[in-house]
């Protein structure tokens, strides 16, 4: 998997962290991300993900107050490096020489923890690398390196996952919303097929050799209403499920919905994590 892929999936999946929590008190933390060239890793992709939520959750402990988070990504010497950097309350140069220590208990130091010995750990076991460069009072960058692989291996095992990955249609005309979407569900791992219109809808079910694993369709657009959407769907595999979108009557809509085996409605505004939570348990059910 590429480098920038996982890290733009761990900065989706921890969005919640550094800017639902934070603004809820008041506090902005900017999140800025450089990402560098192209770089395939293998073997280690959900260790990886894993160890830059847990920097990310850290980096934000370390500013209580906001500040600024700033992600990099490159490569050089057969290693793909990611930094994490903030604007935090930093580190002594004691704290430095111990912090990757197993059991080694900060105490007193905000944004620090017992998370960083496995993250040392698992780099360790993948022939990857892990430096830190922290100031008290001026904050800490943690970087991460990682081997890279062949554009053949990368290839070879992005075509496996992507046998396995969850397939999923999104019709929307409204281009924000949409795109905001796809965004979040594609940073959570899953396949994601976009139409900006009904129409387009039902002729990209038409035109797949197999269902969706999920479908979710605005109800209110110009050309066909969601509702045609859904019996498209239906029609082409009753066992999909169907997640509708609407702004308007809601009570309404539901009692359609259950006409056509819609399995939620949902009213816009709409949280995304709330969302992406959803369309989690809707395919984990669809499994079983």
């Amino acid at each position: 998997m590429d480098l920038n892929d996982i890290v733009q999936r761990a900065v989706e999946q921890s969005r919640p962290k550094w800017r639902d929590e934070p603004s809820s008190k008041g506090v902005r933390i900017e999140v800025i991300t450089h990402f560098g060239a192209h770089t395939p890793v293998t073997g280690m992709d959900l260790e990886l993900l894993e160890c830059l939520i847990e920097l990310l959750s850290n980096a934000v402990d370390a500013m209580p107050r906001g500040g600024t988070l700033t992600i990099r990504t490159g490569n050089e010497a057969g290693l793909g490096w990611v930094s994490v950097a903030d604007t935090g309350v930093g580190m002594a140069e004691s704290v430095q020489r111990r912090v990757f220590e197993p059991f080694f208990s900060t105490k007193g130091e905000t944004g620090l923890g017992l998370g960083l010995a496995a993250i040392y750990g698992s780099m360790v076991r993948h022939g990857g690398e892990v430096g830190v460069e922290s100031a008290e009072g001026k904050g800490t960058t943690i970087t991460l390196r990682v081997p890279t692989v062949a554009e053949g291996a990368m290839a070879a095992a992005a075509a496996a996952r992507e046998a396995d990955r969850a397939q999923l249609l999104v019709v929307d005309d409204d281009e924000t919303v949409r795109t905001a979407l796809a965004d979040m569900l594609r940073g959570a791992g899953y396949a994601v097929t976009l139409a900006a219109s009904g129409l387009e809808g039902i002729a990209k079910v038409r035109e797949r050799p197999g269902p969706f694993d999920l479908v979710v369709t605005d109800l209110g657009m110009p050309d066909v209403p969601g509702w045609e959407v859904v019996e498209a769907v239906k029609q082409a595999e009753g066992g999909t499920p169907v997640v509708i979108m609407s702004g308007f009557d809601r009570a309404r809509a539901t009692r359609r919905a259950k006409e056509l085996g819609v399995d939620l409605v949902i009213s816009k505004p709409f949280d995304l994590q709330d969302f992406l939570n959803t369309v989690r348990g809707l395919l984990v059910a669809r499994k079983r």
